[in-house]
């Protein structure tokens, strides 16, 4: 049985309310001032929270940012009952993050319409949820300890042998011994950093928040993009165009995205082939910036599947590490307010574009 809050200092009305909900099947629990709403808010948990807006105490609004600040209360389905002469604090209340909101004198259709439609909804999103959270399971599960042992063995393969043997290799020898066991502990470090950083940002938002200012922006990207392009051998391949500009991404997750952005599109890309890097401050208040490959591109199904561990054409593409780079990406960037768009041609290029809020 669902169980709703009413937040209503009118008891005449709140008794009403209850007793069209209660008809439907529904449990109902009742405040009288915001105060109250909170109290039984945050010790109830309901399922959903219908509240007026002008009350004593505490009001609509009021009410309704107290709860999005607990962890407990955030994503509780939360609609406003509001009088025609409230509509700016119902439009203050939804950016806020109301619901919906149900206008006065309330009708008992709209009003059981809309606890449905809103019960309904926060039931999809915890199930996309769930689903979301199991697929990042299994795909843990099914490639991560491939990702760990691939570059794990070559560090422990070639270590043996020169812990066992290194009298029987030239200085030559020893030296490749070295190079892929730096190679492969440098990859296992990568993976082991990025996997941190994805825990870190799922269980606090708060890491991607920052300022970057317009003099430093530029120097950021080349430094990220042809520190890559050096690791790779490939200087010549990499063009860099960026505008200044100030954005709302710490220095620290701004060299992150452009890392592992540059990375994907020269591990996807051949020698000879220009990767190219731009960056424009556009008049809708978001700094966009742009990497541009000349490689093995996607197919569109695998744009829509990208999520953590997802990988693509492994059978192809064993070089292509676990998939976590993009999301890392996405997560990054939509959490500072920005967004995240890929568009690809198989066997021909990919495109990924990135808008980030510009500083005010």
């Amino acid at each position: 049985m669902k169980k709703i809050l009413i937040v209503e200092d009118e008891k005449a009305l709140a008794e009403e309310f209850a007793d069209w909900l209660q008809f439907e099947g529904y449990e109902v629990i009742r405040a009288y001032d915001g105060k109250q709403g909170l109290d039984l808010a945050l010790a109830e948990l309901p399922d959903l929270i219908l509240s007026d807006i002008m009350m004593p105490k505490l009001s609509g609004t009021q009410l309704l940012y107290a709860l999005r600040a607990q962890e407990v209360s955030k994503m509780t389905p939360f609609v406003f009952l509001s009088a025609l002469s409230e509509r700016d604090h119902v439009r203050n209340g939804m950016i806020l993050g109301a619901d919906d909101y149900v206008s006065k004198p309330v009708r008992r259709e709209e009003l059981l319409d809309t606890v449905k439609c809103r019960l309904e909804r926060a039931q999809e999103t915890e199930q996309y949820a769930s689903k979301s959270l199991n697929e990042l399971r299994h795909n843990i599960i099914t490639h991560l300890p491939h990702e760990l042992r691939t570059p794990l063995n070559s560090v422990i393969g070639f270590g043996s042998l020169l812990s066992e043997m290194a009298e029987s290799f030239s200085s030559k020898e020893v030296s490749e011994m070295g190079e892929a066991i730096l190679k492969g502990g440098t990859r296992l470090h990568r993976l082991i950093e990025n996997y941190l950083l994805y825990i870190q940002i799922e269980l606090q938002h708060k890491v991607v928040q920052g300022q970057l200012e317009a003099e430093k922006l530029e120097a950021v990207c080349f430094d990220a993009a042809f520190s890559v392009a050096k690791k790779y051998g490939r200087e010549n391949d990499l063009s860099v165009s960026v505008e200044p500009c100030g954005i709302g991404m710490s220095d620290e997750i701004l060299r992150k995205a452009i890392t592992e952005l540059t990375d994907n599109a020269f591990r996807f890309s051949k020698n000879n082939s220009k990767i190219i890097i731009t960056g424009l401050a556009r008049p809708n208040s978001f700094y966009e910036l742009t990497v541009k490959d000349h490689g093995i591109g996607m197919y569109t199904d695998d744009i829509k599947r990208i999520g953590a561990f997802m990988q693509f054409d492994r059978e192809r593409n064993e070089q292509q590490g676990s998939g976590l780079g993009l999301v890392l990406v996405q997560r990054m960037v939509a959490l500072a307010g920005g967004s995240m768009e890929i568009k690809s041609k198989k066997d021909q290029w990919t495109k990924v574009k990135i808008q980030i809020p510009q500083s005010r």
